[in-house]
């Protein structure tokens, strides 16, 4: 694909579809698919790898023990995109067409990592990177929505004792026809909590109830019917008696740390011996 397309936006509420959409004026950074693909510095081109165990291949400089180069297996390597325009790749070419292979540049012991060199310009990417990175502010008291799912027993906060994180959003899962009777959950013989599943984000946790024996909780939610996913609008209703099991936290689009702005992003570098000059628009 053209490198463009892997440059993330803000959102904007837009009034025509009702929907949030990307805000191109607001670009918020780079898509982790990007430390795995492959490109050069006079190009707009990515390449992306999608066979198994590319992404576990690290740089090397130094003393790197294979190189890439590209098949001469005509099943699985079509030579003649070499000479094609980057025009040829616009649009839905996200087949696989080309191969790379690795090469070993000496004998590879058993159990040594395979490494290779990701270019110069990486390189000296990476080094700046680390010179002037800054760690977000996280408070001590944050919790990741994986902490969160995996605490079963820590009863979970009323909105009047306190909201969660900002980056955290809380969905309620449930069987719309079997699950909800008469604004109460209940379950029901076919485990409804593993088929069927809806999810509805909660927009509060009013109350919290102990259930008899003082181990669990249910609780009562304010929750959202979703017109559009995507833009975050629906019809509001309050449902009772939830289990703990039925409501889980998620990480709000961007905010999961994959998406930290000031993450490192960048391409690896095909060789310049190996880049067709066909594909080098940026020096024309």
């Amino acid at each position: 694909p053209d490198r463009d397309s892997l440059i993330m936006y803000a959102e904007k509420y837009d009034n025509v579809t009702k929907t949030n959409v990307r805000d191109y004026s607001k670009p918020i950074g780079k898509q982790l698919l990007l430390n795995y693909c492959f490109g050069h510095k006079s190009s707009t081109l990515l390449l992306c790898p999608y066979g198994s165990g590319t992404w576990f291949i690290n740089h090397n400089s130094g003393s790197p023990n294979v190189k890439i180069v590209w098949s001469e297996d005509p099943n699985y390597h079509n030579s003649t995109w070499l000479q094609k325009d980057v025009t040829f790749f616009e649009g839905d070419v996200w087949n696989g067409g080309m191969l790379f292979e690795y090469i070993a540049l000496r004998d590879i012991h058993k159990g040594e990592e395979i490494t290779f060199d990701y270019g110069e310009e990486w390189e000296n990417a990476w080094k700046e990177h680390i010179e002037h990175w800054i760690p977000p502010e996280v408070s001590s008291d944050h919790l990741s929505p994986r902490e969160l799912n995996m605490d079963s027993t820590t009863p979970l906060r009323t909105h009047e004792e306190g909201t969660y994180s900002d980056d955290i959003e809380i969905w309620c899962i449930m069987d719309i026809e079997k699950s909800v009777k008469n604004g109460t959950w209940y379950d029901s013989e076919d485990d409804t909590l593993k088929k069927n599943k809806n999810e509805f984000l909660v927009q509060r946790i009013l109350e919290r109830l102990e259930v008899e024996g003082g181990s669990e909780f249910i609780y009562t939610v304010e929750v959202m019917k979703m017109i559009s996913k995507r833009s975050k609008s629906g019809k509001n209703f309050t449902i009772g008696d939830v289990p703990r099991e039925a409501i889980s936290f998620h990480f709000k689009n961007y905010k999961s740390e994959l998406h930290i702005g000031n993450a490192f992003r960048h391409e690896i570098m095909i060789p310049d011996e190996m880049f067709p000059l066909t594909w080098r628009n940026l020096e024309r």
